[in-house]
């Protein structure tokens, strides 16, 4: 049982400086805590604006999304756990990065799944005025939700993006040696790949890649519960390649179109009929449409090594990728000089200007600017 809700006279803000080695922090937020190890509910009596740093999101364990709270009181930070009931103010964008809130009440709260352990739930909050980042303040959030089992956070908005560490992209690994007269084709495994309990190694070039796809579900378990599809093509055709759960933040930023793969310890299975097929970035490859491989953590746990360009010989005629087609999003991703190819709406077109060319002392036209839309961004060009 909950003691009775009892008031705590919080202490003025702390300076945003640290305070001398020896002496107490001053922290409001870490005040708090002490004092909610004394007394579970607490009303706040002269409360402290604090800073938002952060707001994020995870499936709960009955229905609907958590949110953990990172707040910045100008000496110390912590992450909080947000009421269901204080939820709203999160979907309004009244709670976001930034602004300052005012806390009226929270409670402690035992984990009861792990040893020694709790969490603060702000249960009533007022939103402030905005206050902008802290500057060079590095954000010492948690590494997983504070309640429940799950083991990663999900984007603020949509559940398709990758979010967090866990996400990183790997560096190459290890390229062994490889042996040819093992490797099978795809037009091959389409035609014997169900009869074999062990199949043949493959050596493919990744040719699309999809958007991951989000299954959780607050009654599931799954840790990752995460499918993306990649098209993957050799000189006999082209077939899709589904990964799954824990696999996908371990590769989805990890493998790239253009990338030649060696797989090993794959499984494969009929492919889902009704799917509908993405365009690849080579539409003279003949399409294998029956199976697909399929990546699973375990049963059999995959080998996927992705082999440099200068490993990769003519004579195993892989295609090639036409088109690359990226958006504004992933700009910031790609190596210096690569060549890839852009879609967008175009909405506006820059005026004609003259401009003079010392060189020459002649007057010529040129368009300065291009305003383009894809799915991602607003963009601006110059031609």
């Amino acid at each position: 049982m909950y003691e009775p809700l009892s008031e705590f006279d919080a202490g003025s803000p702390a300076p945003s400086s640290s305070p001398p080695a020896g002496q107490a922090s001053g922290s409001w937020l870490q005040q708090t805590r002490e004092e909610l190890a004394l007394r579970p509910r607490l009303v706040v009596r002269e409360p402290v604006p604090v800073t938002v740093l952060a707001v994020q999101r995870y499936l709960g364990e009955s229905s609907g999304y958590c949110y953990d709270v990172t707040l910045w009181d100008g000496a110390e930070q912590d992450t909080w756990l947000l009421a269901p009931e204080l939820c709203p103010l999160v979907h309004g964008n009244l709670l976001r990065c930034g602004r300052s809130v005012t806390i009226r009440r929270c409670s402690y709260r035992y984990l009861e799944k792990r040893l020694a352990a709790g969490l603060v739930c702000v249960d009533e909050l007022e939103p402030g005025q905005e206050q902008g980042s802290p500057g060079e303040l590095p954000l010492r959030a948690p590494a997983g939700p504070l309640s429940g089992d799950r083991k990663h956070y999900l984007p603020l908005w949509n559940n398709e993006d990758p979010y967090g560490d866990i996400w990183r992209r790997g560096g190459p690994g290890q390229e062994p040696s490889v042996d040819v007269t093992k490797v099978c084709s795809l037009l091959k495994l389409e035609m014997t790949g169900l009869s074999k309990i062990t199949l043949p190694p493959l050596i493919v070039r990744v040719m699309h890649k999809s958007r991951l796809r989000y299954f959780g579900k607050a009654e599931k378990k799954t840790d990752y519960p995460y499918q993306a599809y990649f098209e993957v093509a050799d000189h006999s055709g082209m077939m899709s390649l589904v990964l799954w759960n824990s696999l996908c933040p371990e590769w989805y930023n990890t493998l790239q179109v253009g990338n030649v793969v060696l797989l090993q310890q794959y499984a494969v299975k009929k492919s889902y009929v009704c799917r509908t097929h993405p365009t690849s970035g080579n539409a003279q490859v003949k399409r294998l449409p029956s199976l697909e491989i399929c990546l699973n953590p375990r049963d059999p746990p995959p080998k996927i090594i992705i082999l440099s360009e200068s490993k990769v010989k003519p004579e195993w005629n892989l295609p090639a990728v036409k088109y690359q087609f990226v958006t504004r999003s992933e700009f910031g991703d790609l190596p210096h000089n690569t060549i890839c190819d852009v879609i967008g709406l175009v909405i506006y077109v820059g005026r004609c200007e003259r401009l003079r060319r010392r060189a020459i002392w002649t007057l010529s036209a040129d368009f300065r600017g291009l305003l383009y839309r894809d799915d991602t961004f607003l963009h601006t060009a110059c031609i």
